[in-house]
């Protein structure tokens, strides 16, 4: 019993969380894998660690095989409103075997985040994401604190206020605009101290990029861009 509480206690101490029975989960064109597909993937990406969630995506740019899968590994850190973790990209190659795909992981590893909906917590349990609880790539240094914070700023829907300055040539104005809160969060990266790119997805190939600062009153949205390929 002793050895139990002790076990358990490190458990939630280091914030580890259990398998899913049912992990891992696949989204995205889940029709053009096969199980021997996923463990594959999950063996190009290193095999060092649980692997909880596999998104798969073909690229509208190349001839098959164009698959890529975004490989998130069990989060490192966890909490009631947030998990981070190790994400690696694997990508499909020409395989000698006409029966079987070939993987090959490109790059190093990333870091992925995951920031609880409002009005809802995360337990111990991983399961499917769904809706504004997507996990999004994270690019760069940013505090746990400050990453809940501006996802939950961004979710909020805030606005860019319209400015008009005055300069040499005379008066300038910078039209306003509204960020989309209801929009699922795909990348964060850091640009710099206190200032931060925010990509969100409105449909596959589209959404918007969001830049934001944080100053002594908190955050504001610098400018707000409509993205498509």
């Amino acid at each position: 019993m002793k050895m139990r509480i002790l076990v358990l206690f490190i458990v939630c101490t280091l914030g580890i969380t259990p398998a899913s029975a049912s992990g891992p989960f696949i989204v995205g064109e889940v029709g053009e894998l096969s199980t021997g597909d996923a463990n594959r993937i999950i063996a190009a990406a290193g095999g060092n660690g649980s692997v909880w969630l596999l998104e798969v995506y073909d690229s509208w740019f190349l001839k098959p095989p164009n698959l890529f899968v975004k490989v998130h590994f069990y989060p490192e850190t966890s909490t009631s409103t947030l998990r981070r973790g190790r994400l690696a990209w694997v990508w499909e190659e020409l395989s000698e075997n006409v029966n079987e795909r070939a993987w090959k992981m490109s790059g190093g590893p990333m870091a992925w985040a995951q920031v609880a909906s409002s009005g809802h917590a995360f337990d111990q349990n991983l399961r499917r994401p769904r809706g504004l609880e997507r996990p999004f790539r994270v690019m760069g240094e940013i505090s746990n604190d400050d990453l809940v914070d501006l996802v939950k700023f961004i979710r909020k829907s805030p606005s860019k206020p319209p400015r008009v300055s005055e300069n040499p040539d005379g008066w300038s104005l910078e039209i306003g605009a509204d960020v989309d809160g209801g929009l699922a969060i795909i990348n964060v990266e850091v640009k710099a101290k206190c200032f931060f790119e925010v990509t969100t997805e409105r449909r596959r190939g589209s959404g918007q990029k969001i830049e934001v600062s944080k100053g002594e009153s908190g955050w504001e949205v610098y400018s707000v861009s409509e993205w498509t390929v």
